[in-house]
C-alpha cells in the first residue's frame, strides 16, 4: 500500500475522488480519520501507544484489524496492533 492509499484513511478529504469508491466503508467510521497518518507510522524505536490508546474505543477496530491481518506488507499500526504484533497474530493463526 502506498502512502496516497493511506492517506484517505487518515484525513477528511481524499486526494482525489476515485478514492473514495475504492476504500470501504468502515473507514469512515473510524477513530483515527482525520489524524493524520505520521503518528500511525512511528520509526521503530518510538512509542505507539499513544495512536493505539486511539484504536481502543474505535468503533471499526475489528475491521481495521482484519484488513490489516489480510495484507502482510501494510506497516504501521492498524487495529490497535503493529506490524510486528500483527506479524505473531498471523503464525499463531496458522
Amino acid at each position: 500500500m502506498n502512502s496516497a492509499e493511506v492517506d484517505w484513511l487518515m484525513f477528511p478529504m481524499p486526494p482525489e475522488f476515485g478514492a473514495v469508491l475504492k476504500r470501504p466503508a468502515w473507514h469512515a467510521k473510524a477513530a483515527c480519520r482525520g489524524d493524520g497518518v505520521d503518528s500511525f507510522f512511528p520509526a521503530s524505536h518510538e512509542d505507539s501507544s499513544g495512536v493505539i490508546a486511539i484504536c481502543v474505543a474505535c468503533p471499526v477496530k475489528t475491521e481495521c484489524l482484519n484488513y490489516a491481518l489480510e495484507d502482510p506488507s501494510l506497516k504501521g499500526v492498524w487495529g490497535g496492533t503493529s506490524a510486528r504484533q500483527r506479524s505473531r497474530l498471523r503464525r499463531q493463526a496458522s
